[in-house]
Parts: structure tokens; C-alpha cells; sequence
């Protein structure tokens, strides 16, 4: 195992390094994931899909998130991050491989799956390599860096793929492809670049832990209550991304390039304004705020965008879609903020709030797929889905205000000899 035990001055640069080849997973990932709706009209041409399948397929990858997630954020976070970071990185590549090659349906729906466990097996990793390189006061802008790049992956999966199918003359095999030979490319990159950083502080944190992390879940009322909102909020996403390109082409004959740029405008804003929120949020608490905001943004953005074909009414609601979907630095970086935590057990934390993410996501196209073939209407059905974004607003608005959240990192300080720092508050001039 490659450990450095980096001075202050090593970290604050190479850190930027590592930061950079994380997001680039991050983006290969969540390509491959949200531009299936993309894809999807030309698979089902090809395999002879019904909706129900179309559904499951959609949900196919989230399935291994929904399972896996938490057991592995246990397991691996026990390993060596560099070395889980390059597997999985590789084994996903080979899984896009396997489903451009797959034959049939189910051979193309366990690629999927084995993609998506590829992915949530990198998560615990890079929650360890989070604490050794970035200082915990960075830690929500790292955040929106990452939410950002989900953005931009969304924009140019949903912008680039039609255009890479009309090069190949509706290949979407050849589009897999491409993503593959993406992803093990940033694998090779990985195992060239990354490296661990294990400070002496880092190591006291780890060996303090005497208990069982997954004891954590059972502290912590914030990552219950932030966990709700990400299943609603993933839910309607994972549904509308999955089936509204298709029902813009059949019910509106909006082409899959418009609305490819319409939701590559959303991820771009998203982007854009998720930065700004995490900015904030290293000056002054608002997320409560945000978190109410937001849900009601993306229900009623993405319960509208069913009804109209009008382009001028899509580009303005993809656009104030884009920022409700600005939550994400907030929700993930909860876990390095609870009192009190340690190393592993923000692992088993980030871990936790992938299982309410992805279980949103598992369910939001089989749903759709399900009520689409009951009802025969995917208008209706896609304007359910959106009411589930509410349980982000409902989220907001049981999350503890910034004062009990005070009282309970004091409390915490109060019940150990290292001093429990405040997030929120300004940062001392020079510290790492």
C-alpha cells in the first residue's frame, strides 16, 4: 500500500490531483448511468422491449447501490483506497463492455447491475480519500465540485449521445463502447496518479474507533431524515431521466437532440449553482432552506415539463430544473459534519445516504415502467413520480436548525479530549 505522510504543504497541492482524477470517475460513472433515456428508444428497437422492461432496465444499475451500498461501506472501508479505487474503476469499464456486447435482455440487465456495484464499491473509498486529503472546512466545496461534475456528466451524456448515434447510424453498442474505453482510460490514469495521505491525526482518528461504525446510523437523526429526501428526490429523477426523452418524441415529437440539450442545460445549471451553494454554506448555515427550496423546484419543473412541447416553456423550466438539483453538496457532506465521527464510520455514513439515494433510484423507473403498463399513460405516470420530490421539502424541514445542531457538537466536545470544530464558522488563517 502506497502511503505518504505528507507535510501541510504536499497536501494543499497534490490534493488538487487527486480531487481531479475523482471527479473524472465520478463523471464516467454518472454518464453511463443517467443517459440510458437517451439510449433507450434505440435498445428497445433492437431487444423488443416492453415498458416493464424498459423500467427495470432503467433501474438495473441502481439495484446493486440499493443492496450493496451499505454492507460495503463497512467492508471496504477496512481496505486500501488506492487499490479499491483502481477495481472498481477497471470492473466497471469491463461491465459497459459487456452490455454493448449483450445479446439479450438479460445478459444486458446484468451488466447494468454490475456496473452499478462497481460504482457504489468506490464510494467508501472515496470517503476515506476525502478526509486524508481535504481539510473538513473544503470539504463541502469538494462537494459541490463533485455535484457539479454529475452536472456536466449529465449534460454531455444527454447532449454527445445523440449525436454519437447518429455518427453510427443508431449504434447504441458503439456508444457503449466508447464510454467503455472512457472509463478504463481514467482507471489507468488513477492508478498512475492516486495516492493515500495518512497524517498522524488521520491515524489517531482510525485507531480511536473501538466500535462498530455501523452503530453510527443509529446516532445520528440527521442522516434519516436526509436520507428520506434523497429517495424522493432520486425516485422522480431516475424515472423522469429514464422515460421523459420518450415521451417528449411520442407525445410532442421533440427529437432526442432537443431533449438531450434541454437536460444537458439542467445538469450545466445544477453545476453552476451547487457551487455557489456550497460556497455559501462555508459562510453561513442555509440548508435548511435550500433542501425545502429545492423539492419544491423539481416537482413542480419536472411535473411541468410533461405537459407542454413548447420550447421556450421547456428551456425555462430545464433551466430553474437545473437549480433545484443544486442540494447535493449539502446532503453528502452532512456525514463529516455529525459530532463527534470517525473515519469509518462517515464510510458507513456516505454508505447509508448511497442506500436511500439509490433505493429512490431503484424503485423511480420500475415504478414508472409498472404504472405506465397499468395505466398506458406516461404523461400521467411521470407526473406521479415528480410528487415524490416533496419528501426533499419535507426533508428541509425536519433537519435540525444550526443551534441544536451546536448544542449537540458541544455536547460531543464535552465527551472527549479533542476538540469538536464547527464547520460553519470561519477558518483560522494557515490551517490545513
Amino acid at each position: 500500500m502506497a502511503v505518504t505522510n505528507s507535510a501541510h504543504s504536499e497536501a494543499s497541492s497534490y490534493r488538487y490531483v487527486i480531487v481531479g482524477v475523482i471527479a473524472l470517475a465520478t463523471f464516467m460513472n454518472f454518464l453511463v448511468l443517467f443517459n440510458l433515456g437517451v439510449l433507450l428508444p434505440s435498445i428497445s428497437d433492437d431487444l423488443n422491449l416492453s415498458p416493464l422492461e424498459q423500467g427495470w432496465l432503467g433501474s438495473s444499475a441502481i439495484i446493486a447501490n440499493l443492496v450493496f451500498a451499505l454492507p460495503l461501506g463497512w467492508w471496504l472501508s477496512r481496505l486500501d483506497a488506492k487499490l479499491v479505487t483502481t477495481i472498481t474503476l477497471v470492473a466497471g469499464g469491463f461491465f459497459i463492455f459487456v452490455q454493448g456486447w449483450a445479446p439479450i435482455f438479460a445478459i444486458l440487465l446484468a451488466g447494468r447491475v454490475l456496473f452499478g456495484l462497481a460504482g457504489v464499491a468506490r464510494e467508501p473509498a472515496r470517503a476515506m480519500l476525502t478526509q486524508q486529503w481535504v481539510p473538513e472546512r473544503e470539504i463541502i466545496v469538494m462537494n459541490g465540485l463533485l455535484n457539479g461534475t454529475v452536472g456536466v456528466a449529465i449534460a454531455v451524456g444527454f447532449f454527445l449521445t445523440p449525436f454519437i448515434l447518429d455518427w453510427t447510424d443508431d449504434n447504441w453498442r458503439a456508444a457503449l463502447y466508447i464510454f467503455a474505453v472512457m472509463t478504463l482510460s481514467v482507471g489507468v490514469l488513477w492508478q498512475i496518479l492516486g495516492r493515500q495521505r495518512i497524517t498522524e491525526s488521520y491515524r489517531q482518528k482510525a485507531t480511536s474507533q473501538t466500535t462498530t461504525p455501523l452503530r453510527s446510523l443509529l446516532k445520528y437523526r440527521q442522516l434519516w431524515i436526509i436520507g428520506i429526501g434523497l429517495f424522493g428526490a432520486n425516485l422522480l429523477w431516475m424515472a423522469f431521466i429514464t422515460f421523459w426523452p420518450t415521451l417528449m418524441l411520442d407525445e410532442y415529437e421533440v427529437s432526442l437532440v432537443t431533449s438531450g440539450v434541454l437536460m444537458a442545460i439542467s445538469g450545466i445549471v445544477s453545476s453552476a449553482v451547487g457551487l455557489i451553494i456550497a460556497y455559501m454554506m462555508t459562510r453561513r448555515d442555509v440548508s435548511k432552506w435550500v433542501l425545502l427550496l429545492c423539492g419544491l423546484l423539481i416537482t413542480a419543473t419536472s411535473a411541468g415539463m410533461c405537459v407542454t412541447g413548447s420550447l421556450p416553456s421547456l428551456l425555462a423550466m430545464s433551466f430553474i430544473n437545473g437549480m433545484g438539483w443544486s442540494f447535493f453538496p449539502i446532503a453528502m457532506t452532512l456525514p463529516f459534519q455529525l459530532p463527534g465521527i470517525k473515519p469509518r464510520e462517515v464510510a458507513v455514513a456516505i454508505g447509508f445516504l448511497e442506500l436511500a439515494l439509490w433505493g429512490g433510484g431503484a424503485v423511480g423507473p420500475a415504478f414508472a415502467g409498472i404504472l405506465q403498463e397499468a395505466t398506458d399513460d406516461l404523461q400521467f405516470t411521470l407526473i406521479i413520480a415528480s410528487v415524490f420530490g416533496l419528501l426533499l421539502s419535507a426533508a428541509g424541514l425536519l433537519l435540525p436548525s444550526k443551534r441544536e445542531r451546536r448544542i449537540a457538537e458541544v455536547s460531543a466536545g464535552a465527551g472527549s479530549s479533542a476538540p469538536v470544530s464547527n464547520p460553519h464558522e470561519p477558518s483560522t488563517p494557515g490551517g490545513d
